[in-house]
């Protein structure tokens, strides 16, 4: 009996140190969760994950992130956005578009470059270059090839020395003898 009380009270001691109180996180319990981690249904406490911090019933309105610290965009409707990715989810004030109403909405692309002419100036001078500089390169490639392909049947066409000292070499004479009598 005795031994089971022991147990039981080592056990309450162990999940009692695993435990920090209503609001309180880190290895320790010494630092506060987010002040604007939701809720606790049905409570006045705020709660979050022990280890990390994180806001374990989510963010007050207004507020989105693992921690909860960073607002919604002004120009969400009602300043409401998801709580993860902080997209607005009613939607944007008038003059605003995109998942995070952070797009005029007479401007078309936010993340257009904005490069001033002079480096458009100079990129398409250095494309312009770079194009004639491998063209020049295919040409010379092929005027090479066409070259190599004359040399080749020039040297085929000429007769190698041994057939032009073989042509110079005295023919066997023939008697007459042989030829036949017309």
């Amino acid at each position: 009996m005795c031994l089971t009380f022991l147990l039981i009270a080592v056990v309450l001691f162990v999940a009692d140190a695993d435990q920090c109180q209503w609001g309180k996180f880190g290895q320790n319990c010494e630092r506060n969760c987010s002040c604007n981690c939701a809720l606790v249904k049905n409570n006045t406490a705020k709660h979050c994950n022990k280890i990390s911090g994180e806001c374990s019933e989510g963010c007050l309105p207004g507020w989105y992130g693992t921690d909860c610290n960073t607002q919604c965009s002004d120009n969400c409707l009602n300043k409401i956005c998801n709580q993860h990715n902080g997209y607005c989810t009613l939607g944007c004030t008038e003059n605003y578009k995109g998942l995070l109403c952070n797009i005029a909405k007479g401007f078309s692309n936010p993340d257009a470059c904005k490069c001033d002419s002079s480096e458009t100036n100079l990129a398409v001078a250095f494309g312009s270059v770079l194009g004639v500089l491998v063209l020049l390169n295919v040409i010379g490639a092929v005027v090479w090839c066409v070259r190599f392909k004359r040399r080749r049947q020039t040297y085929k066409k000429k007769p190698n020395k041994y057939q032009v000292l073989e042509a110079l070499r005295p023919q066997p004479c023939i008697e007459l003898e042989d030829v036949p009598a017309t």
